[in-house]
């Protein structure tokens, strides 16, 4: 009977390290599973954000050239009627600083 339950503890024994080097063979599988996976996600999350990048750049490039468009145009815009008024006032000018001058040598 002593020799049947030695056996029966032997087989526990060997069933126990059994399952204990499945169990770590399991465990070494399932990190090295996660690490690809996390890799993998890490690769593609770092690619995601890059065309991000590249799309909010290229949008806020296009918005900025737009904006300057518009400020060029208007600065044009504003820069003629300046010089149209100038311009109209030129004669009245000369002929009051021709006044002037002649009032001066009179």
């Amino acid at each position: 009977m002593t020799g049947k339950i030695l056996g029966e503890i032997l087989d526990a024994e060997k069933e126990a390290s059994d399952i204990r080097t499945c169990a770590t063979s399991k465990a070494a599988e399932m990190i090295s599973d996660a690490k690809i996976n996390g890799e993998a996600l890490c690769r593609e999350t770092k690619e995601l954000a890059e065309a991000k990048k590249k799309a909010v750049l290229a949008e806020k490039i296009r918005a900025s050239e737009e904006f300057l468009e518009k400020a060029r145009a208007s600065s044009e815009n504003e820069a003629m009627i300046v010089s149209a008024a100038a311009s109209a006032n030129i004669s009245d000018a000369v002929n009051f600083i021709i006044g002037k001058v002649g009032s001066l040598w009179q």
